[in-house]
């Protein structure tokens, strides 16, 4: 016996249109489903803490700079021990 995913005219819908009609409407998160993209995963929040931190970081090595060409030099001296870090 053939079984048909969609309701093809019968007056009950089939899984296939229900499944259709979810994804059609909108989510709202203030009517108690709170979305993933709300609530980061700890990786996540772990993963923006420290690219906080190396911000942080850099913003006050390059506090000090007194001109334009003091900064490019203490940018290239962060490039540079940034990079030869891993090799």
């Amino acid at each position: 016996m053939k079984h048909s995913l969609t309701a093809g005219g019968r007056g009950h819908p089939s899984v296939i249109d229900l499944i259709a009609e979810h994804l059609a409407t909108p989510r709202d998160p203030a009517h108690g489903e709170r979305s993933s993209a709300l609530k980061p995963s700890v990786l996540e929040r772990l993963e923006r803490a420290l690219w906080r931190s190396r911000q942080r970081e850099i913003e006050r090595s390059l506090d000090g700079a007194t001109d334009a060409a003091d900064l490019e030099a203490k940018l290239r001296r962060l490039e540079w021990r940034t990079l030869y870090r891993y090799y």
